[in-house]
């Protein structure tokens, strides 16, 4: 599980935002490190902008982060497909995959 913290809101951290989807960020890491060499990859934790943040939400980023951290035994692993899903020549999903 990686965890992170941003530099600012989710806002800026979206599909249209000015940074991008931060998922689409973290996927060399999650994918092409984690899950290539067969790890099982849980959902990110992120602490979104927490320099600007108060300190009660500060607080309760770290309550959250601790019970993220006991809940990992329970937490199911992020999809992604198999080796097998993919075509061998061109190495792009195979259709319906």
């Amino acid at each position: 599980m990686l965890s992170l913290t941003t530099g600012g809101g989710p806002g800026a951290f979206s599909e249209n935002g000015i940074v991008g989807d931060i998922h689409a960020h973290l996927h060399p890491i999650n994918y092409g490190i984690f899950r290539f060499v067969v790890f099982d990859v849980l959902p990110p934790f992120i602490a979104w902008g927490p320099v600007k943040a108060s300190d009660e939400c500060r607080r309760a980023n770290i309550e959250e982060y601790v019970a993220r951290v006991l809940s990992i035994p329970e937490t199911e692993p992020s999809a992604y497909p198999s080796l097998t899903d993919y075509d061998p020549k061109t190495l792009r999903l195979k259709n319906g995959a």
